[in-house]
């Protein structure tokens, strides 16, 4: 499965790598995962208007996708960038925290979801309210109020 990322042929992964690169983060790490899967998951994503995989995009990314270079510098004019020229040094920090944030986000609103589902039984009066006054009362004495 390879593909031309600017002048050279490049496979996914690579193309991953000199990106992550040349944005200033870590290495990256990959999982691999079997064909068979991907192609269940690709079957699966049919019931999902808008799906980034389907079978026929994962046709299309096992039969590979490699243009010529030759045919982009004449239609531009010049030759295209190689993957660590993409990112211009001006704008590097700022994608770099995009691309953090882009991959943190699904976490943090899973974990927000999880807090208001942990703290639901509270806004139904679920908890003890008996129990609660006692403590509050008690609070209270210790205090002198």
């Amino acid at each position: 499965m390879s593909r031309s990322f600017g002048p050279l042929r490049l496979e996914l992964r690579g193309y991953l790598v000199e990106l992550r690169r040349s944005l200033g983060l870590g290495p990256a790490r990959f999982v691999p995962v079997p064909r068979a899967l991907v192609t269940l998951a690709a079957e699966a994503a049919r019931l999902w208007p808008g799906a980034w995989l389907e079978p026929e995009s994962w046709r299309m990314l096992q039969r590979g996708n490699v243009g010529d270079a030759c045919t982009l510098t004449r239609l531009f004019g010049r030759s295209p960038r190689p993957v660590a020229r993409f990112v211009e040094a001006a704008k590097r920090e700022g994608l770099a925290m995009r691309a953090r944030l882009d991959t943190t986000l699904p976490l943090l609103r899973a974990s927000v979801a999880a807090l208001w589902i942990a703290t639901a039984p509270v806004s139904f009066d679920l908890y003890l309210v008996a129990d609660s006054r006692h403590g509050a009362a008690a609070c209270r004495r210790r205090l002198g109020r």
